[in-house]
């Protein structure tokens, strides 16, 4: 929860730089980012360079491991799919799509990730609801595990280093602020006002992290420790933890529809974070081989992650986004002036209309910012 509500400080931040400095491409569309503010707006071209190669590996190579390992456990916990069959599954969804671009299977998939995932949250509030006890519980013992005395004390043996670690890295993972990745994407959007793209890459996060998540760790916490497999450890169970929960909640019906919102949800994210990928290597090179070798390296990557062991695929994940994240929240820290003239600018112009129209459109020489902007994407803006 705490990390969502600085998250949104966060993507607000990236997202608008994203807008402010991205570039235009000869075919009209933008591309945008960290490695493109931190070379335009810090002027640091070679440490742009730097964060673009970390990031091209972390979400062209390593984030298709992480979700092929999710839809291949939630497979194996629905109905015993073997690893190996999974990885199969998981290379025949990606290669048509990265491979040979098929947009079509893309985007039917990205119109079904809201939709199931609204159905998800309809399910787990359905449960609180008919589970009102253990659901008081859960809260409960998220406040006292927060604020108790025995984890107070427990913290001067390591507890809240290890606490902070892994709730921070997994808050970030689940909604990318300050991570760079929603910045790649928020900076191909066309939009009048560089900060609108900062809302909405705000709102993303409370949805992420304060909805989503909260709903996953309320049903763990009613379903209670018999979710967990005899004889298993808790990271052994971790593959299929919220779908065993589920099944033990409302039946073992649900355990094909939970698989289902999985993959659907797993796979588009490997689809959005390739498209992070692209991005860095625009920022790097157009050379057409390089494309066609990190799209076969996505596809290999993905059924590799399939029969991994789910600490591996998490460990090389932890690592690269960390060193991606260390780099853009510098950054974000450098540029803060940039933003905070960019939401100014808004506000001044919100709600200002004339005879001659509506006047919330940005100009890149605003008085506002700290200084007129490169050219590249807002030329005559103001005159539109």
């Amino acid at each position: 929860w705490l990390v969502a509500i600085l998250g949104t400080a966060t993507a607000f931040s990236e997202a608008t730089l994203a807008q402010l400095f991205k570039v235009r491409r000869p075919d009209g569309t933008f591309r945008g980012g960290p490695a493109y503010y931190i070379s335009r707006g810090l002027g640091l071209p070679i440490l742009g360079g730097v964060f673009a190669v970390v990031f091209l590996i972390a979400n062209g190579l390593v984030m298709p491991m992480v979700q092929a390992n999710a839809i291949t456990a939630s497979l194996q916990g629905a109905g015993g799919l073997s690893p190996s069959l999974g990885a199969v599954l998981v290379v025949a969804l990606t290669a048509p799509v990265l491979l040979g671009g098929l947009r079509a299977m893309a985007r039917v998939a990205e119109y079904l990730a809201p939709l199931m995932a609204l159905a998800y949250l309809v399910l787990v509030l359905a449960i609180l609801l008919t589970h009102p006890v253990q659901a008081f519980e859960a809260v409960r013992s998220i406040i006292e595990g927060a604020f108790g005395l025995r984890q107070g004390l427990g913290g001067l043996a390591g507890g809240v280093t290890a606490a902070l670690l892994n709730g921070v890295r997994r808050g970030l993972f689940s909604n990318e602020a300050g991570l760079g990745g929603a910045a790649c994407a928020a900076g191909s959007a066309t939009v009048s006002h560089p900060v609108q793209q900062g809302f909405i890459q705000a709102f993303g996060v409370v949805v992420d992290t304060l909805f989503v998540c909260t709903a996953t760790a309320l049903a763990i916490l009613v379903a209670g420790a018999d979710v967990l497999q005899p004889g298993a450890s808790a990271k052994e169970s971790a593959g299929t933890l919220t779908q065993d929960a589920i099944a033990h909640l409302v039946g073992e019906w649900s355990r094909w529809p939970m698989a289902l919102l999985v993959v659907v949800l797993a796979y588009t994210t490997i689809i959005g974070a390739f498209s992070y990928a692209q991005v860095c290597l625009d920022y790097l090179t157009d050379r057409p081989w390089v494309a066609r070798a990190l799209q076969i390296g996505a596809v290999i990557c993905a059924g590799i992650g399939s029969v991994q062991q789910l600490t591996t695929v998490w460990t090389l994940a932890d690592v690269l986004l960390g060193l991606g994240a260390i780099i853009n929240l510098v950054a974000l820290v450098l540029l803060s002036r940039w933003v905070v003239g960019a939401l100014r600018d808004w506000e001044a112009r919100r709600g200002r209309s004339t005879a001659e129209g509506d006047q919330s459109v940005f100009r890149r020489d605003s008085e506002y910012l700290p200084a007129p902007l490169p050219e590249g994407a807002w030329e005559g803006a103001g005159d539109r």
